[in-house]
């Protein structure tokens, strides 16, 4: 049963959700709009192209865009949106997965293919850039919501050799750069391969 407290919320609450269902109703360009005028900071990495292993193989490659810090990216910034690049996110990321996260260069034995709609196992790394909460305001429900300015950095990764999924995932969690970025107040994510292979 719903509290007192909850019940007086009630016409917030319809006009919130009647401000969301506007915006769902919006196009793409008028979605993009939306998105623009938060004037977010925003954390872009350059991505080259690198070959993974995709678990359940066992010689095939597929080609994909794994971030790296050389060449830097591009953070030129608008009014509406600014960009940051965290090499020093990058690095632990690259240290973190090895040569699991994409090789530029591998054996002639190894069938390299593109695989459409493949969707590989990724980690995520996120990390809180400021101590300061700034306001900002919802374009899905106009409400105004503090936040802490942070950066997420995501790559997909695969496998060395005969490795699972389930033993990558734990050598993840053991590597001594996840510890001490959670000790750091960071946070991480394991997203298992959704694709299978035969």
């Amino acid at each position: 049963m719903a509290r007192y407290s909850d019940l007086k919320r009630g016409p917030e609450l319809a006009a919130a959700y009647a401000k969301y269902q506007a915006y769902l109703a919006l196009d793409r360009p008028a979605k993009k709009a939306a998105y623009k005028g938060l004037n977010v900071n925003r954390l872009v990495a350059t991505r080259i192209a690198a070959v993974i292993f995709p678990f359940g193989t066992t010689d095939l490659g597929i080609p994909m865009l794994v971030p790296t810090d050389n060449p830097a990216p591009d953070v030129s910034t608008t009014t509406a949106e600014s960009k940051e690049a965290d090499a020093a996110l990058i690095t632990r990321m690259k240290t973190i997965l090895g040569t699991r996260n994409g090789q530029t260069t591998v054996a002639n034995t190894v069938r390299v293919l593109d695989v459409p709609k493949f969707k590989p196992a990724k980690l995520f790394l996120k990390r809180v850039t400021g101590t300061a909460s700034t306001e900002q305001v919802s374009r899905f429900t106009g409400i105004p919501y503090k936040r802490k300015q942070t950066n997420t950095l995501s790559s997909p990764f695969g496998k060395n050799g005969t490795e699972t999924f389930e033993e990558v995932a734990k050598v993840i969690k053991a590597h001594a750069e996840i510890a001490t970025h959670v000790s750091a107040g960071g946070s991480y994510r394991i997203v298992p391969q959704l694709s299978l292979i035969a």
